[in-house]
């Protein structure tokens, strides 16, 4: 239960939550930028529950504190996070140009929404809030957690498999399951969620930029 409850709570209320708040301020912001702020409020929303599971029974990593930069490990957690972008924005070419041979309408209603955004709501949901709203649940809960009861591959593996599924089309899980994983072994080598949260960031800053 410890396991599935926090995946539950993300994939039963954070959508759910947005659509609710969406039929309640319906367009008054025009129908992309008011979608996103829904959004935005319901991941907040949604970021405070999962923080506060996240503290009450943490997962092997969920350290928010430590980083360390003595005996010779000053350039490893930003190095670490460089190779983790880079691989990413590799995935990303990759997926973009998969994008164009395969027809998802859930991708094109994803890409068009980004499009449509007005940037300060844009960069606050898709830069802060929504990246570490994820890795919190996917990294410093689920796959500390995973890991413990199952091993540290299958931890990563299933880890990434419900990352990717919770995108809900073909093009977005495969890049996200891809991504789940990178950042996984990035979480699991710096033993820090910072890590993960700050990649992740950075590479949703490259997708807007390239928009």
């Amino acid at each position: 239960m410890n396991v599935i409850y926090p995946f539950l709570l993300y994939l039963l209320l954070y959508e759910p939550l947005a659509s609710v708040l969406y039929r309640i301020f319906h367009d008054a912001l025009g129908l992309d930028l008011t979608r996103l702020f829904c959004l935005l409020c319901s991941g907040l929303f949604v970021l405070v529950l999962e923080l506060d599971l996240l503290r009450r029974g943490p997962g092997t990593y969920s350290d928010f504190h430590k980083i360390e930069l003595k005996n010779g490990k000053a350039l490893h957690f930003p190095g670490s996070i460089l190779l983790a972008v880079v691989a990413g924005s590799l995935l990303n070419r990759g997926i973009t140009y998969l994008s164009t041979r395969i027809v998802s309408k859930g991708f094109a209603d994803a890409d068009a929404t980004l499009r449509g955004s007005g940037l300060p709501v844009l960069y606050l949901a898709t830069v802060i809030v929504l990246p570490l709203l994820e890795e919190v649940v996917f990294r410093g809960i689920l796959l500390g957690r995973l890991d413990e009861r199952f091993g540290r591959a299958w931890g990563i593996l299933l880890s990434s498999l419900l990352f990717g599924l919770i995108h809900f089309n073909l093009i977005q899980f495969l890049y996200a399951f891809l991504c789940g994983m990178i950042l996984s072994l990035l979480v699991i080598y710096n033993r820090n969620l910072w890590a993960s949260v700050i990649a992740h960031s950075i590479l949703n800053l490259i997708t807007i930029l390239s928009i």
